[in-house]
C-alpha cells in the first residue's frame, strides 16, 4: 500500500486548471502521470507519454504492419492505416526510438491498439504462458540462440526443471492444472527449479510462507487438498510429518526434501510409514530415468495459487493465470524499459531474492529478470545479514517492504547522530542541498554529496544498486524522499494486491515526490467509487480503489461467493482500500476501508496514516493505533528501542536504578513520566506532519516486546493484524481508556 496524507473528513472537491478548448486533445503539463479517466490502454498510455501526439499509436502500428505486412490478419478492427500514417510517423525524429523499443514488446506482450478498454484483455488471449517465456526468451534471446550460449547454466537449469517434472510424474503426479505441489522453504536456485518443473507440466504451484503458523499451513494443505510438498529441509519436513500424525492433515502423501543424499536422515522414514519421503537426487535420478515430453500451458491456466498475508483474517487462496502474471510483468516493463524512461537490463543486472516466492511482488521481479536476461542472486536466509549478502552480490535491483525501508532511514539517522558536530553538520548540509535538487524535479546521484557523504549508504547495497523498489505498505513521503537522495539511484513505489498480481499502480522513474503510489500501470484500469458510510465520494476524487484488467485473479480458489464479492460483474476489483487521485493524476492511498473509524464524535481516522507519522520518530520501532465508536480518542501500543528512551527521557532515579535489567526496564515502560513526556513528543511529531488533533493519541502503552510474524501479531510481509493486536493487548487498551494521560 502506499503513503500520503491521512484521512478525516472528504476533502473538498479539486479544482482543475480550465483547458483551452481545441480539436486536438492537450495532455495538462502538470500531469507526470497518464490521466486515470481517459488513459487505460497502451495506445492512450503512449498518447500522454508523447503528449498526446494525436495517431501515435496507429503510427508505431503502421510501421509495424508495413514492416511485417503477413501480421495484418491480426488486427482485423484496426482502420485508416495507410501510407499516409506511416509517413507522418517516419517525419518524427524521435519516433524511430519510440517505435522500436514498443515493438519489442508488441506481440507478447498487449497487442492492441484500440480504445475500448476490453480489448486489452481480448489481447491478452496471444499473451505466451510464463513457461513458454523461459524457454523462449532467457537471456533475451531466441530459442536458437538460447541453445547455442555459451554459457549453460540455465539450459542445464530449465534441463534438470524437466527431470524433476518427470520424476514427480512417474512417482503418480498427473500433469494439467488439476494437480497441485507445494512448495515451503527459504528462497533458493531449487526452490526455483521446482517451480519450473512444475509450469513444464501444467501443474499448479502453491507457494507456502516458511514462517506461516502451524495451523495456518495445515488449513492450505487440507484446502488446496496438497499431496506433494517440497521442503527445504529435513526439519521442516519433520514438522509436516508431525502434523500428519496427529491428525492436522490427511491429504499429504509425499514430501520431497530439497536436500541432497548426505543431508538427508533418515528419521522422517520411520516416524510415518505412510508419507513417501525423497531426496532431491533421487527424484532427479527417477526424473532422467524416465524422461516425459512437457506439458506446456495456455495463457489461461493456473500458474499459481497465492495466498494472501491474512491482516483481514486466515489467508484466501489467490488464482493467478500465466496471462495475469505476464500482463502484470509487462505493467514493469512500460514503466522501466520504454521511453521516456528507457532503463535497459541485462545479464549484468542481478536481482537479490530475500521476499518471500510465496510473496506474489517476489514472483513478478523474477519472472522480470527472467524476461529481461537478467540474473538472480538469493539470500542467505538470515535477515539480520543482509548487508552481508549484498556485500557479496552487489545487487543492481533491490525490493524492500516499507518496514525495512523505515528501519535503514533510523539506522542511518542514529549513526549521524553519534558522530562527531563536523561530520553531522556535514550530514546536514549535503541532505539539505540534495533535497533542494530534488524539489527541482532533478534526480543527481554524480554529486559532491554523493561522492563526500551518500557513497557510503550506497555502498552497503553492494555499491552497484540501480533501482530499488517497494511496497506493500505505507512509506512516508520523508522516508520517499530521503531514500531518493541517499542510496544512489531511483526509488520506485508499487501498489497493488495478491488479487491483481501486486503491481497496479507504479510511480515514474523521475518522480521526486512521496506520499503516492504513482499511477496505473499499462495493464491497469483504475477508478475510485463512493463509499457512503465514510462519507467519501468519486465525484471529490476520494473513494475506493477498483482494479479492472488483464492481471486480475482468475478468483479465490474453490470460493466463488467469495470472489464474487471482491469482483463486481462489470470485472472490477473491489480492493477495499480507500484512495484518492492527487492533482498530478497519481494516487494517494490513505488506508483499509475497514480500518478507517469513527470515533464517538462522529470524525473518520485512518490509523495507517497515522502509524505511518509515529513510525519517523527514532525511538519508535512499531506501533498500532487503536480506536473505536465507543470511544472519543486514539490511544495506541508502541514498541520502543529501550536504550534510546531511557537515554532520552528518563529521570536520574530511573537510569541509576539498581536492579536487574529487566526490572529495569519495566519501571522505565510503566512509568508515567516518561510515557507523558515521549507521548508529547509523539504529539509534537504529529502536528509538524500535518496530524489533526483528532488523528492524535492522547495514551499509549509501551513494551519493548516486537510484533513479529511468530507471535501471530504480524503477517508473513510484516503488516499488522489489527484483529490479533487488539485481542492481545486488550486489557492494556482498557487501561488506556481508563486515564487520559493529557490530563
Amino acid at each position: 500500500m502506499g503513503s500520503g496524507s491521512s484521512a478525516q473528513a472528504p476533502p473538498k472537491r479539486i479544482e482543475r486548471a480550465p483547458v483551452e478548448e481545441s480539436n486536438e486533445q492537450k495532455c495538462d503539463p502538470r500531469l507526470p502521470y497518464p490521466n486515470f479517466r481517459e488513459l487505460f490502454t497502451l495506445k492512450n498510455y503512449w498518447k500522454t507519454v508523447r503528449r498526446n501526439e494525436k495517431d501515435c499509436g496507429k503510427m508505431m502500428l503502421a510501421k509495424y504492419l508495413k514492416q511485417n505486412p503477413d501480421n495484418k490478419s491480426k488486427y482485423p478492427k484496426l482502420k485508416n492505416v495507410n501510407i499516409d500514417t506511416v509517413n507522418m510517423a517516419t517525419s518524427d525524429p524521435g519516433f524511430e526510438a519510440v517505435a522500436a523499443a514498443y515493438l519489442k514488446v508488441f506481440d507478447d506482450v498487449i497487442t492492441t491498439v484500440e480504445e475500448k478498454p476490453a480489448d486489452v484483455s481480448d489481447a491478452c488471449t496471444r499473451l505466451n504462458s510464463v513457461g513458454k517465456m523461459h524457454r523462449s526468451k532467457v537471456s533475451g534471446m531466441d530459442g536458437a540462440q538460447f541453445q547455442a550460449m555459451e554459457e549453460p547454466f540455465l539450459h542445464m537449469a530449465l534441463d534438470q526443471a524437466q527431470r524433476i517434472g518427470s520424476g514427480l510424474l512417474h512417482l503418480g503426479v498427473s500433469a494439467g492444472e488439476t494437480n497441485r505441489v507445494g512448495i515451503a522453504g527459504l528462497n533458493s536456485s531449487r526452490y526455483m527449479i521446482t517451480q519450473y518443473a512444475l509450469i513444464s507440466y501444467s501443474i499448479v504451484l502453491v507457494p507456502l510462507y516458511y514462517n506461516y503458523k502451524s495451523d495456518d499451513l495445515c488449513e492450505i494443505i487440507n484446502s488446496c487438498r496438497l499431496e506433494v510438498i517440497f521442503c527445504d529441509t529435513v526439519d521442516r519436513a519433520e514438522r509436516f510429518v508431525e502434523r500428519v500424525n496427529d491428525g492436522s492433515t490427511s491429504t499429504l502423501k509425499r514430501i520431497v526434501v530439497m536436500k541432497s543424499p548426505s543431508d538427508f536422515r533418515n528419521g522422517p522414514h520411520r516416524k510415518c510409514p505412510q508419507i513417501e519421503i525423497y531426496d532431491w537426487d533421487h527424484i532427479t535420478r527417477v526424473g532422467s530415468a524416465n524422461l516425459k515430453p512437457v506439458t506446456p500451458p495456455s495463457p489461461s491456466s493456473i500458474y499459481m495459487i497465492c495466498h494472501t498475508s491474512g491482516t483481514t483474517g486466515k489467508p484466501k487462496g489467490v488464482q493467478l493465470s500465466h496471462r495475469a502474471l505476464l500482463a502484470s510483468m509487462a505493467g514493469l516493463y512500460v514503466q522501466w524499459c520504454m521511453p521516456p524512461h528507457s532503463m535497459s537490463f541485462d545479464n549484468s543486472d542481478i536481482h537479490l531474492s530475500f521476499l518471500s516466492l510465496a510473496h506474489i511482488y517476489e514472483q513478478l521481479l523474477e519472472l522480470f529478470m527472467i524476461y529481461v536476461g537478467g540474473r538472480v542472486g538469493v539470500f542467505g536466509g538470515d535477515i539480520k545479514k543482509l548487508f552481508d549478502d549484498m556485500a557479496v552480490f552487489r545487487p543492481t535491483i533491490v525490493a524492500l517492504v516499507p518496514r525495512l525501508l523505515n528501519q535503514f532511514h533510523e539506522r542511518i539517522l542514529q549513526e549521524i547522530a553519534r558522530q562527531n558536530p563536523i561530520k553531522r553538520l556535514l550530514f546536514e548540509i549535503a541532505v539539505k542541498s540534495k533535497l533542494k535538487t530534488l524539489s527541482k524535479g532533478e534526480m543527481c546521484f554524480n554529486t559532491v554529496w554523493d561522492k563526500l557523504v551518500f557513497s557510503t549508504f550506497h555502498a552497503r547495497f553492494g555499491g552497484n544498486l540501480r533501482l530499488l523498489t517497494t511496497g506493500g505498505a505505507p512509506v512516508s513521503k520523508e522516508v520517499m524522499r530521503f531514500s531518493r537522495i541517499a542510496y544512489g539511484c531511483p526509488v520506485f513505489e508499487g501498489y497493488g494486491q495478491t488479487e491483481c498480481c501486486a503491481a497496479g499502480t507504479i510511480t515514474l522513474p523521475f518522480d521526486v515526490e512521496g506520499g503516492h503510489v504513482g499511477g496505473p500501470a499499462a495493464w491497469a484500469e483504475v477508478k475510485l467509487i463512493d463509499v457512503d458510510e465514510l462519507q467519501y465520494s468519486a465525484e471529490n476524487d476520494i473513494g475506493e480503489v477498483c482494479f479492472r484488467g488483464a492481471a486480475l485473479m482468475s478468483g479465490y480458489f474453490n470460493d466463488p461467493d467469495l470472489t464474487s464479492k471482491v469482483v463486481d460483474e462489470q470485472g472490477w476489483l473491489h480492493t477495499g482500500d480507500i484512495g484518492e487521485w492527487l492533482p498530478n493524476g497519481s494516487l494517494h492511498v490513505i488506508g483499509r476501508r475497514n480500518n478507517v473509524f469513527k470515533l464517538a464524535q462522529g470524525d473518520f481516522v485512518s490509523p495507517e496514516q497515522v502509524e505511518n507519522i509515529y513510525l519517523q520518530h527514532p525511538i519508535v520501532k512499531q506501533v498500532f493505533v487503536y480506536g473505536s465508536p465507543q470511544r472519543a480518542y486514539l490511544v495506541a501500543i508502541v514498541v520502543v528501542d529501550v536504550t534510546l528512551l531511557r537515554k532520552q527521557y528518563a529521570a536520574p532515579s530511573i537510569q541509576q536504578e539498581k536492579t536487574t535489567q529487566s526490572s529495569s526496564t519495566t519501571n522505565l515502560l510503566s512509568d508515567v513520566g516518561v510515557r507523558r513526556k515521549f507521548l508529547l513528543d509523539l504529539r509534537k511529531l504529529g502536528t509538524c506532519k500535518g496530524l489533526t488533533g483528532i488523528e492524535q493519541i492522547n495514551n499509549l502503552h509501551l513494551t519493548a516486546d516486537e510484533f513479529t510474524p511468530e507471535s501471530g501479531l504480524l503477517t508473513s510481509t510484516l503488516k499488522v493484524k489489527r484483529s490479533a493486536l487488539a485481542d492481545k493487548f486488550a486489557e492494556n487498551i482498557e487501561q488506556l481508556y481508563s486515564r487520559n494521560l493529557l490530563t
